[in-house]
């Protein structure tokens, strides 16, 4: 086998390798595109249970000195803000701060 038929060969077998990479990303992309997004766009919101583990404390007379409260919390990521300096998102940046 010369050389040249080895390179020729070696180049179908890269050509091959992009086409199927080229068709997976296409299909990933384009087909099923509009599917990932619309779960991209749920997959932001997640809401998250933390129990407290702790108990209550009481003074020798059954008093209340410390106990668990549960607390609503809200965490926004600020690489999601589009633009903060917007007067409306600020608006709304307002609003979600009194949650805290």
């Amino acid at each position: 086998m010369s050389i040249g038929v080895r390179i020729g060969v070696l180049g179908a077998v890269f050509l091959a390798f992009f086409t199927v990479l080229t068709v997976a990303l296409w299909s990933v992309q384009v087909v099923e595109g509009t599917e990932f997004a619309r779960q991209a766009e749920s997959n932001q919101i997640k809401v998250v249970d933390t129990p407290a583990p702790r108990g209550e404390i009481r003074d020798r007379k059954g008093r209340l000195l410390a106990g668990t409260v549960p607390v609503l919390a809200a965490i926004v990521d600020g690489g999601l803000v589009p633009d903060p300096d917007d007067p409306e998102m600020g608006a709304y940046l307002q609003r979600l701060s009194a949650f805290a």
